[in-house]
């Protein structure tokens, strides 16, 4: 399962942004290949996601700037429902929310949780309930 080998990537290739050094400016993050391998898993796990519970996804990534490894933003709908989630390496966590459409950017209240493995479980959870309901 995608979301599997999500939970494994994040669970090695962890980036400590408290204990790189500062000197004026961020230290860059230029691992291409890892970011990229990042963007292509985390897109991959939410459309596994979404089709895991019948819902329509649509997808983008953003490779971000030099100092993490972007992020992947998706509205997720069922039912004449929308939700938007965004997984976020630089701040390491799961942004998620409901939205009127595809284009509700400031939806409603914003909700976030530890961008780690056992995170995918709980996002499916509300994903369905939210979009059932």
């Amino acid at each position: 399962m995608k979301t599997d080998k999500l939970r494994s990537f994040l669970a090695i290739n962890s980036i400590d942004y408290d204990s790189l050094p500062y000197s004026g400016e961020h230290e860059s993050y230029r691992d291409y290949s890892h970011k990229m391998k990042w963007l292509r898993l985390g897109k991959a796990t939410l459309k596994e996601i979404a089709q895991n519970i019948g819902a329509e996804a649509v997808l983008n990534t953003n490779p971000s700037g030099d100092i993490d490894r972007g992020y992947v933003t998706g509205f997720f709908t069922k039912n004449g429902k929308a939700a938007f989630v965004q997984l976020s390496d630089g701040v390491k966590d799961i942004l998620y929310r409901t939205a009127e459409s595809t284009k509700d950017y400031s939806g409603g209240r914003n909700n976030t949780m530890p961008l780690v493995g056992q995170s995918f479980d709980h996002l499916t959870e509300w994903l369905q309930e939210t979009l059932v309901s």
